[in-house]
């Protein structure tokens, strides 16, 4: 009988069937039958707090409290990490799925690094930020309904 092993590798690309199975017997083994099932729903933390990618909660309640002296206080507000607005988040909901799935349509079937499926190279980072800068900036929003706060963390963990 024949059976297909999958791997899922980071860091440069295998020169040779060799280099991948010393990669195998250097980090281990973890089968697709085995992460396959693994869920991916983490239960909400409290002492996890949004915004936290590129600056925090207080440099959100900084800049709100100083925006009346920013020369670009109008367009500073406008960003959705200063909306409590549940519509906002919806859009942001949309946008970040949208994203999430051009993303990984682009890896699979356009070809990640170098044309290669499957292969991330570090220019992909480009097309995450599409997903992960709208993502937290709904998970950002304290009036976010609990259903689309548990669809961005699936988005997040995809």
């Amino acid at each position: 009988m024949v059976r297909r092993l999958w791997c899922i590798m980071t860091g440069p690309s295998p020169t040779s069937m060799q280099a991948i199975w010393d990669a195998r017997l250097n980090h281990g083994y973890g089968s697709l039958d085995d992460y396959k099932d693994w869920i991916l729903d983490w239960r909400p933390d409290p002492k996890v707090t949004y915004p936290r990618l590129f600056f925090t909660v207080d440099d959100v309640k900084r800049a709100r409290q100083y925006a009346d002296s920013n020369p670009y206080e109008e367009e500073l507000l406008a960003m959705p990490y200063f909306s409590d607005d549940p519509a906002v988040a919806q859009q942001l909901v949309e946008k970040a799925a949208k994203c999430g799935r051009y993303y990984a349509r682009h890896l699979m079937f356009r070809g990640g690094y170098m044309s290669l499926p499957w292969i991330s190279g570090f220019h992909q980072s480009n097309y995450a930020l599409r997903v992960t800068i709208p993502t937290e900036q709904t998970l950002s929003n304290k009036n976010l309904d609990p259903a689309l706060r548990d669809k961005m963390r699936a988005v997040l963990a995809a």
